[in-house]
């Protein structure tokens, strides 16, 4: 339920129109509730379909499918398939990058699978972002409510080469 709350709030903060005529044909499909792969299969073999479009307002579709949560997983996967930017935030709020966005959200899975997909100067790129308080997704991730979730994902972020002793950008140690 938490993290459900977190979403819907990241949602109402981020995705200023759900208009259907402020999406592209890729950016509705993802958003879309239920998820629907195969409408974003259709949207993505469409000749126009740029895999970074999804809004008027600048939402890629990755972000779109992220801030649904886990039932747009088989969504998330299809555009991680698809070759979608996986470290850039929109360029309205750069920091909020899918990796960031998954942080807020303790989405687990989410940020696992965009790890996975990542290759080694993604990653480093990915490790190193702030949030727009200038934490670093180490820490936003550290402060998650399931210490065993922040865990595992702190570990890969490690793995990744995340700074364990970065610093806010106001010089304190946010760790949990």
């Amino acid at each position: 339920i938490e993290r459900r709350r977190r979403l819907a709030a990241l949602r109402q903060e981020l995705v200023l129109s759900t208009e259907a005529s402020h999406f592209t044909p890729l950016g509705a499909a993802v958003y879309r509730v239920p998820a629907d792969p195969s409408g974003v299969l259709a949207a993505l073999r469409l000749p126009s379909t740029r895999v970074g479009e999804g809004s008027q307002c600048g939402w890629p579709p990755l972000h779109l499918a992220l801030l649904r949560g886990e039932s747009h997983l088989p969504v998330v996967q299809l555009l991680l398939a698809s070759r979608c930017d996986v470290v850039s935030g929109p360029p309205r709020v750069r920091h909020v990058t899918p990796l960031l966005l998954c942080a807020a959200a303790q989405a687990e899975t989410a940020a696992s699978m965009l790890l996975g997909c990542m290759q080694p100067p993604q990653l480093v790129a990915a490790s190193c972002a702030r949030s727009q308080e200038g934490l670093p997704v180490l820490s936003v991730v550290a402060q998650w409510s399931s210490d065993a979730a922040a865990g595992r994902i702190c570990r890969k972020l490690l793995d990744c080469r995340a700074d364990p002793c970065a610093r806010a950008r106001d010089g304190s140690m946010p760790h949990a």
